[in-house]
């Protein structure tokens, strides 16, 4: 059960309130008979196997907490509860990682969530969805209960922070459209994409010759299917190239339509193995990860794509050898996350470069690679202090700036193994503020990266 509570006075060895602005709680919850001040948190899904080092490595008091599942639950894993002292004040942080934009749509707290019909001719021929919305909006209904052992959720909650790979600027909620503005606080670094091509044991030419893309070809190849000829250049290269992708709740989405000039609000038409299904929501959930024979070939989903990154890269990780879709063989290619990328690198996908050069931390500082966007972490308007003094000791004091002079800090930069400035081919899935030599346009989300001046 529920409550509002005042915080105690010991959030001021924070430094983080005014004994004039003692926090004040929204929600708290009662763990063995202990009030802790209850937090919740969504968002991107690139981020949060940093936020994981963080608030289990730089953020409670003596490194003392307890999860849900139980302590030493995976980064990987995209719904837990952790729960001690930070600063002496009790917290139990619960996260569900729903996606940056639906993130950003939670904390607006909207009657209403992001509208994502499914047609009835995906998949099969399975029922269609007209009514389906974009999981976790209006609200996350995600969160592990924290007083279970990790089976049991809670009923859908109105989200408190989310971490998003874009700005509120270009999001499905922007202030320009009449929404409110969100609490920003600030940019917490470089988030960094790439695209690959997915696993073939038998490959011929077609996958042989695809060793880069550009995003031309790739603006292209969101919009529908093209031949291999088309990004290899080799005339001989017949085979049928299809786009894995996200549904437009992911930060990874819109990162690829603005890097690409597809448009953030352009529809795009993605592929999965047959084996994929919806539930009883409309939610695209992955299938086998086998082969792509074995699981009964592709299937268009349309403007629909995963929820989640590992549903790319689990695609992407099925073996293409031997399918043929009637007319050809074909090449799966899409774009993700460094974390899910690589993890689908370990099973057989292969990175591609783009326009002409792979994505590295020191290709991203030094502005020859673009395909990245700017980490914010965001509070919703109606933020109470308690989120407040949790976000910022988080962050720290981030003035958002790009450069040598960042003053990022707090639990994220203490230990959210934020990368970069390192030497060699390092892939940081955020990269620190502070190596940032080069920027966007204005600093924003859309347009190639320039040093700076």
């Amino acid at each position: 059960m529920k409550i509002n509570k005042p915080i105690t006075c010991a959030l001021l060895t924070l430094g983080l309130v005014s004994a004039a602005g003692i926090a004040k709680a929204d929600s708290t919850v009662q763990i063995g008979g202990v009030t802790y001040n209850e937090v919740f948190m969504c968002g991107s899904t690139a981020a949060r196997g940093n936020i994981f080092n963080a608030v289990t490595t730089s953020l409670f008091d003596g490194n003392s907490y307890t999860t849900v599942p139980a302590t030493g639950v995976s980064s990987s894993t995209g719904a837990f509860d952790i729960y001690g002292k930070i600063g002496g004040v009790n917290y139990c942080l619960c996260f569900d990682w729903t996606g940056s934009e639906a993130g950003l749509w939670a904390l607006q707290h909207l009657a209403n969530g992001i509208p994502n019909p499914v047609a009835g001719s995906t998949l099969n021929g399975n029922p269609g969805y007209p009514n389906a919305v974009i999981p976790g909006t209006p609200s996350p209904n995600g969160f592990v209960d924290p007083t279970g052992n990790g089976s049991t959720l809670l009923p859908a909650e109105k989200a408190d922070l989310a971490m998003s790979d874009t700005s509120q600027s270009v999001s499905l909620s922007p202030v320009s459209l009449g929404y409110a503005a969100l609490l920003d606080y600030g940019c917490v670094g470089a988030v960094t994409f790439e695209w690959c091509k997915g696993n073939n044991t038998s490959p011929d030419s077609s996958w042989n010759h695809m060793v880069n893309i550009t995003d031309p070809q790739a603006n292209y190849l969101m919009s529908g299917p093209q031949h291999a000829y088309f990004i290899t250049g080799n005339p001989g290269d017949g085979d049928d190239v299809y786009c894995v992708g996200r549904n437009k709740a992911s930060g990874t989405h819109q990162n690829t339509c603005l890097d690409t000039l597809h448009g953030t609000t352009v529809a795009v038409d993605q592929y999965v193995a047959n084996s994929c299904t919806y539930n009883s929501s409309g939610q695209l959930t992955l299938g086998n990860t086998n082969s792509l024979v074995s699981q009964g070939g592709i299937d268009e989903v349309f403007n629909d794509g995963f929820d989640s990154g590992s549903g790319v890269s689990g695609t992407l990780v099925c073996d293409e050898a031997g399918y043929n879709d009637g007319n050809t063989n074909v090449v799966m290619v899409g774009y993700l996350g460094i974390g899910d990328a690589n993890n689908a690198i370990k099973y057989g996908a292969v990175k591609l470069s783009l326009n002409g050069v792979y994505e590295d931390d020191a290709a991203v500082e030094d502005g020859n690679y673009s395909f990245w966007g700017h980490e914010h972490l965001y509070a919703t308007p109606s933020a109470d202090s308690t989120v407040k003094a949790l976000a910022t000791a988080l962050v720290g004091s981030n003035n958002g700036v790009f450069g040598s002079g960042s003053t990022l800090g707090g639990a994220l930069a203490a230990g959210g193994q934020l990368g970069g400035g390192g030497a060699g081919t390092a892939q940081s899935t955020i990269i620190a503020p502070k190596y940032m030599a080069a920027d966007k346009p204005s600093g924003g989300d859309a347009g190639y990266a320039a040093p700076l001046q």
